[in-house]
Parts: structure tokens; C-alpha cells; sequence
């Protein structure tokens, strides 16, 4: 069976093709894998078809199959990018154009437009007349730039790959994952403020930087602090979701208000944790629940933020609230 829509992109991070692994589980969606080795973004538009068809055609040979050979030129399904250079690249689009003339195209944009990346608004320009629609997932785009709106999506893991993680994690009561240079400060009040109430934290900080923490830790002790780790790299998204499954709560540092549904959110709904946020805008969102999440007090925590974490709650989230953030419905959305 031919598939609905085609899915471009999602590998393009690990926690998007984690996050959209739903995907892969669904009929009539084929996910088109890019990251493959010998595979780079100077290679011909032609050549990237006859690989997705390779894919598509299970392994039969390529030499000369393209991917409208194999959905045919009548196809009227789906091409969804998610955002990456396949979806940027204006001469790939074209031939999708050209063997697909049926087919509809469509971005889904991961990022909210800032200054500090105006050069994927950019780019998207340069491409938006190939598109029949445009989605971003940040209310304030969509109006800013006469876009489509839809929230980001989140599906758990299988079981099975969850299994796959490695050996569960010592357990925490809290626990939380940023970047050094924008959180850092509020990160340590806030471990302060748990490890006060006698709560256990698993706090991990990427990247470099100083700590911001005055006198309290002397340069050779930084990494000594119970429950505060440092790493200089990235940690995989998959490696995060196991400190995820150790905690009973998720913390989460927002640098502004972000009027959505964060990934942080999504997580904890998913996965039955509670939810510590410095996001206000959550609390006007219709999933806001009141005994599992909870706005920061203060900006290092309070020792109502502490209790919160501490009292026990049993989170069984509705069937609703669980399907609403499926990424099924983001293609019912663009159809």
C-alpha cells in the first residue's frame, strides 16, 4: 500500500525523531530517512530520490528508480518537512514539484522565529511559493508571518525501546537538563531551595561557562555538588529520557514565557511526571493541571515549590490530554 504522507526531516535532531516516533508506527506514513552516511546536503536533488526510493522500495535495487516511479506520477499524497535543508533546498522541491504535480507540500516550523535566527526565516521565504501550506508551532509566528498554527507533538517510546535505554538511573525527586550559558544561575538557587528541603536533585548543565554561584563553591569543587553535574557536550535525547524516568518532577527554566505546549510539558504529561515550570503561560492552557504542574514562585524556588515536589500525586493524564498532543493529529491538520 502506497503511503499517505511522506515524512522528510524528523531525524534532522534525536529528540524530534523521538519525540514524532508515532510516525514510524502508522500505516500509511512512510518516514524518509536522510541521515545516512555518504549522504551530505551538496549531493544532487536527483540522487537524494533515488535513495528515499531505495528505502521506499524495500531494499529492490536503484540504478534507475526514482521516487515518482515508485508512488507514481498520479500520487496525491503528502510531502510534511519538518524543519531542515531538504525542505530549504529550492532546486529538490522543484523536482518534487515536477514528478509529484498532484502532491501537496508542506513545512512544519520547529523553531520560533528570533532575531538571533532570522536566517531560517530567510531561507523559508526563499522557498514559500513551493509550498501549498506553511505550519510553525509558536502562536506568535503564525500571526506575525500569515502562517498556519499547530502545537508541537509528542509520542512516548514503544516498551520495548524504552527497555533499550540501559539500567534505570539512582532515583530523584526533581530533576532538570539546560544549557549552561541562559541557565545556569536559576538552576543552582533553585537546587539550593530543593536540596534545603531535603529533596533529591538530578541536575545536569551543558556546555561551558561559570557557574554564577559567588563564593559558595570554590573553582575546584564545582563538579562536587550533589545532584549538580556538568558536561561540556550534548547529551543525546535518549540518554536525557532516563533521568527523565528516575524523577518524580521536571523542572524546567523557560528564558521568556512561551505561550505553548514546551517539550518539557509534553514530557511530563507522557511520561507521569510532575511538572516544576518557569513558564507562566502555562497556567492559562485548558491541559493545565493544577495538582501535577505548578509556576515557579520565585525565581530561585520557594518552600511551596519544594512542597509541591515533595507531596505525593498520582498522575493519570486523560485520554484527551494525551491525544492532543499526538502526531496523528498534526496530520489530520494539514491533511
Amino acid at each position: 500500500m502506497k503511503p499517505r504522507y511522506v515524512v522528510l526531516g524528523t531525524d534532522f535532531t534525536d529528540y524530534v525523531d523521538a519525540a514524532y516516533s508515532e510516525f514510524r508506527r502508522m500505516d500509511d506514513v512512510f518516514v524518509a530517512p536522510f541521515r545516512t552516511e555518504g549522504l551530505t546536503t551538496e549531493v544532487s536533488a536527483g540522487r537524494r530520490l533515488r535513495h528515499t526510493a531505495g528505502k521506499l522500495l524495500r531494499g529492490r535495487p536503484t540504478t534507475a528508480d526514482t521516487l515518482w516511479q515508485d508512488l507514481g506520477r498520479n500520487w496525491a499524497g503528502t510531502f510534511l518537512f519538518f524543519e531542515c535543508d531538504w525542505g530549504q533546498e529550492r532546486s529538490y522541491l522543484e523536482r518534487l514539484r515536477s514528478c509529484y504535480p498532484k502532491a501537496r507540500l508542506v513545512m512544519y516550523v520547529l523553531n520560533p522565529i528570533y532575531s538571533m535566527n532570522g536566517y531560517l526565516k530567510q531561507r523559508i521565504d526563499a522557498v514559500a511559493d513551493l509550498y501549498d501550506l506553511i505550519v510553525t508551532c509558536t502562536q506568535r509566528d503564525a500571526e506575525r508571518f500569515g502562517w498556519s498554527y499547530f502545537p508541537l507533538c509528542y509520542s512516548p517510546l514503544p516498551e520495548a525501546e524504552l527497555a533499550l535505554l540501559g539500567d534505570p538511573l539512582p532515583p530523584s525527586d526533581i530533576c532538570f537538563l539546560g544549557q549552561t550559558k541562559t541557565r545556569e544561575e536559576q538552576a543552582w538557587q533553585v537546587y539550593q531551595t530543593m536540596r534545603a528541603a531535603g529533596l533529591t536533585c538530578d541536575f545536569v548543565l551543558v556546555g561551558e561557562g561559570d557557574m554564577g554561584v559567588g563564593a559558595e563553591l570554590a573553582a575546584g569543587e564545582r563538579h562536587e555538588a550533589p545532584g549538580f553535574a556538568r558536561r561540556d557536550t550534548f547529551m543525546p535525547y535518549r540518554e536525557y529520557l532516563r533521568h527523565v524516568l528516575a524523577s518524580r518532577c521536571l523542572l524546567e527554566i523557560t528564558v521568556s514565557a512561551a505561550p505553548y505546549a514546551t517539550l518539557r510539558t509534553m514530557e511530563a504529561v507522557t511520561y507521569g511526571r510532575k511538572l516544576l515550570t518557569g513558564n507562566p503561560a502555562i497556567a492559562g492552557e485548558d491541559y493545565f493541571d493544577p495538582t501535577s504542574m505548578r509556576v515557579l514562585s520565585a525565581f530561585g524556588g520557594t518552600e511551596e515549590d519544594a512542597s509541591f515536589v515533595r507531596e505525593p500525586c498520582e498522575i493519570v493524564p486523560s485520554v484527551a490530554v494525551r491525544e492532543r498532543f499526538s502526531p496523528r493529529r498534526l496530520l489530520e491538520f494539514v491533511g
